[in-house]
Order: C-alpha cells, then structure tokens, then sequence
C-alpha cells in the first residue's frame, strides 16, 4: 500500500511547488495564480487523514518557507491548520465527488489570503482591503478551487488505497 502513496506524496509536493513557483508565478493573468500546495493540502487530508496530512503538509510548507518564503514558519502553519481541517472529512464522504474538495479549498484558500493580507498589514504596508479582496483575493481562490479538482483526481487513485488502509489498520487497534 505505501509503496505507492510514498511516492505519489513526494512526487506531487515537487510537482506542485515547481507549479507554484516557476510556471504559474511566470505565466498568470492580471497576477492572479491558484495555491496549488493548498489543493494537494486538501487533498492529502481528505484521503489520507488529518494527523498524516498535517505532518506531511507541515513539512511541505516548511520547505515551501525556506526556499521561497521571507517569513520562515507562516505557511507552514497555514497548511499544518489547514490539514488538521480538510482532514476532519476523511472517510466522510464518497471520495469520488470531486465538488467537495474543490469547496474545501475554495474555504481554506480564503481563509490563507486573509490571514497573509492580516500579516501584511500588521508589519505596517498601507493597502486598500476590498479593492484588494475583489481584483485578487477572490479570483486566485477561485483559480485555487478549480485547480484542485484536477489535483485531486489525479492523487485519489494513489492514496485511496493508502487511506483505506490507514484506516483499517487504525480500526483495528481499537
């Protein structure tokens, strides 16, 4: 079973940084490009569980900090809060519905963007919050909701299994 969810897990973090990082940051429209470590967040925490996918997607972040990031930590914990919450739906619904994990991401997404926007504010720039909301916030979530539901289907075959397995195992020392 984790033969092939270990490197599915490692392939698309690299996958989806190189996306984040190199081609979306060089070929957007109007600046506004998808969080797509947020869609494999998601995803990991809906097929694989909230305590893995906030391990793994800490240290995604983690990573994600040091080689691009200026405040080392900030999306570390933004992706370790947003596993937690996108793994509470772990076997909770018919993973087949790609809709559900689009309106995970659409919501944490959201919720990143607005605590980034908080953190720039307290560290002193003067912006104009809902100008800002409507020409970037609200479009790079919407772009970051639609990317995730091709993430995901390409992930769910990879890590359904392994969750299964998880969570049979889990069941099992009860």
């Amino acid at each position: 079973m984790a033969k092939r969810a270990i490197p599915a897990i490692i392939i698309s973090a690299l996958i989806c940084i190189f996306l984040d990082r190199i081609v979306f940051s060089n070929f957007n429209v109007l600046g506004i490009r998808p969080d797509m470590l947020m869609g494999l967040t998601v995803s990991f925490g809906i097929l694989i569980g909230n305590t893995r996918s906030q391990i793994i997607c800490g240290a995604i972040g983690m990573l994600y900090d040091i080689l691009v990031g200026k405040l080392i930590g900030l999306n570390c914990a933004v992706y370790v809060v947003a596993g937690l919450v996108a793994g509470f739906f772990f076997r909770k619904f018919y993973t087949d519905n790609v809709i559900f994990p689009a309106v995970v991401t659409l919501i944490l997404s959201f919720v990143r963007e607005n605590i980034l926007a908080a953190v720039v504010a307290v560290s002193g720039v003067q912006f104009n919050y809902i100008m800002m909301l409507f020409t970037y916030i609200i479009p790079c979530v919407l772009v970051t909701a639609l990317m995730c539901v091709p993430l995901y289907a390409i992930l769910k075959p990879f890590l359904e299994q392994y969750g299964k397995y998880l969570s049979d195992k889990s069941a099992s020392l009860l």
